[in-house]
């Protein structure tokens, strides 16, 4: 069922997209994008939010010098000056999931 929902999540995100990365614009096919979580994977209250997906290269998303899984602060700067909403909606996410851990 996981498996499902993630290909799932993952088209609905290259498809918003255009099947474009998010940060260099060009475009790929379905197979050479990558759907990136923002906010990783392992919360399940955010796991299959289409706002916390991003379509990434494979160049943006695991080995450039500012790839999302290699310079953190750098891509969270990126998309609070590319994609403001998608930023501050993942804040609040955030915010959410801390409250709620710290009541529990």
């Amino acid at each position: 069922m996981e498996k499902s929902q993630d290909k799932q999540w993952s088209l609905a995100v290259r498809v918003r997209d255009n099947y474009s990365c998010a940060v260099c614009k060009k475009q790929f096919g379905n197979s050479s994008l990558h759907a990136h979580h923002i906010i990783p994977r392992q919360y399940k209250d955010t796991r299959w939010d289409i706002e916390n997906g991003l379509s990434l290269c494979f160049f943006h998303h695991k080995v450039g010098r500012d790839a999302a899984h290699q310079n953190s602060l750098f891509f969270s700067e990126w998309l609070e000056t590319h994609r403001p909403q998608q930023y501050y909606y993942l804040l609040e996410k955030l915010k959410m999931l801390s409250l709620k851990k710290n009541n529990t």
